[in-house]
This record gives C-alpha cells, sequence and structure tokens, in this order.
C-alpha cells in the first residue's frame, strides 16, 4: 500500500514540476543551450528509473549504476545553468 502511494505521489511531483519548467521557459522565450538543461533531465531520468525499477522489482546494480551515472553528468552540467539576474 505504501508503494502504491509513493508512486502516485511521485507521478505527481514529477508532472507538476515538468509543467512549471515548461512554463517557465515559455515565459523566459529563450531555449539556450541544451547542456543547461541536463541536469534538470538527469533528475528526471533519476526518478523515472528508480520508478520504474521499484515497479518492476529491479532494484539492482543495474538501477543503482544507471542512478549513479545520471547523477554525476547531472552534477556536472550545473556549471552550464544560467546565474539568475538580480533586478
Amino acid at each position: 500500500m505504501l508503494s502504491i502511494i509513493a508512486t502516485i505521489l511521485l507521478v505527481l511531483s514529477i508532472s507538476y514540476v515538468f509543467y512549471k519548467a515548461v512554463r517557465k521557459h515559455r515565459t523566459e522565450g529563450s531555449i539556450g543551450d541544451i547542456r543547461s538543461y541536463l541536469s534538470s533531465i538527469c533528475l528526471f531520468l533519476i526518478a523515472i528509473v528508480n520508478l520504474w525499477a521499484q515497479s518492476f522489482d529491479l532494484l539492482g546494480i543495474l538501477s543503482w549504476g544507471i542512478t549513479i551515472i545520471l547523477l554525476m553528468i547531472g552534477s556536472y552540467c550545473t556549471k552550464y545553468i544560467r546565474k539568475a539576474e538580480n533586478g
């Protein structure tokens, strides 16, 4: 039961954050470099990979390895995130 509730909450939170990111992107108007979005993409993929692994009972070395690789790529690409301008 707890697993189902956690899965529903994860899917809802991913959907909400993705909606907010797309909305923010549309208001700014510029796409920018793809490297500036890689951190967010990797964090979304980590959540999706772990949700998939939990759903199909595949929590093993493969899901851990994919998670660690995505985390390293995401942390490396944080240097390409645009800095906020103080208005």
